[in-house]
């Protein structure tokens, strides 16, 4: 699985890449990644995804989205950028909880953060969405 980190890391088949490393450590890993990977047929590593947080930490939660090109999807990158960047603020002190948010007929996204972990917790503040949510209990358990 790829990790998140400022630098950027590999795993042989994702680069999981912060957008935003100049920004200084406070608010290095808070914005926009992306990733990159080897594609049959095109040379070098090209942009299948990208993944970030929703605005700033609140009261020790965060707000995860992500979203990948349409010829990438069902290849399991969203499952290994959301699992990844998951596990990232988790670890850090100030974070108790991840949340998303997604469409309830978007079944593609509610099948990702269900195998990273997410539950359903309650609808969403759209119309048609429900909110998910991770926590540090969720993950040690």
């Amino acid at each position: 699985m790829a990790r998140a980190s400022r630098a950027g890391r590999s795993n042989g088949r994702t680069d999981l890449h912060c957008a935003h490393t100049h920004l200084g450590n406070a608010r290095a890993g808070w914005l926009a990644w992306y990733a990159l990977a080897a594609d049959e047929g095109v040379p070098g590593r090209v942009l299948v995804a990208s993944v970030g947080f929703h605005g700033p930490l609140q009261e020790g939660e965060v707000e995860v989205g992500h979203s990948e090109l349409p010829q990438f999807q069902s290849r399991g990158y969203a499952g290994e950028m959301v699992g990844a960047l998951t596990a990232w603020a988790l670890a850090q002190p100030s974070v108790l909880r991840v949340v998303a948010e997604t469409e309830c007929a978007n079944y593609a996204s509610l099948r990702v953060l269900a195998k990273v972990g997410f539950v359903v917790c309650g609808p969403g503040q759209e119309p048609g969405w429900t909110r998910l949510e991770l926590g540090r209990s969720s993950r040690d358990t």
